[in-house]
């Protein structure tokens, strides 16, 4: 049986990691839309373009997880971007707004984006990396 016909496994790692991902990525959607005007005004007070892109960001990449879940390789690939864009505009928040801790938050992006790549290697015939189309 060639390897596109043959029934695909997901490892159980890969599984809750990816549901977690999705889960947490789903929540901080919610929160961005109905939390940031207290958060913004009560911790950050962050210029006007933060929300839509952070909004957009977070969309982007839960499409990109949920990609990954269905064996699309294009959903790492956009994981990546997503999460490097992310590197970058928690640094222009911890640079230009003097919040230091965003830049721990862009760490956390690209921990995860490791923490996928390698329960993608993970599991012998299982792996996921190779299933991906």
């Amino acid at each position: 049986m060639s390897h596109r016909h043959r029934r695909k496994e997901r490892h159980g790692c890969l599984s809750v990691l990816l549901w977690l991902l999705m889960l947490v990525q789903s929540l901080s959607l919610l929160v961005q839309v109905f939390y940031y005007q207290s958060l913004n005004h009560g911790l950050f007070h962050l210029a006007p373009w933060v929300q839509p892109v952070m909004l957009a960001l977070i969309a982007f990449d839960l499409t990109c997880l949920i990609a990954i879940y269905f064996w699309k390789k294009w959903g790492f690939y956009g994981v990546v971007v997503s999460r490097l864009m992310s590197l970058i505009y928690y640094l222009i928040i911890a640079l230009h707004w003097g919040n230091p801790h965003t830049l721990g938050l862009g760490l956390y992006q690209v921990a995860g984006l490791i923490v996928i790549y390698i329960a993608l290697q993970m599991g012998g015939s299982n792996k996921g990396w190779d299933q991906l189309e």
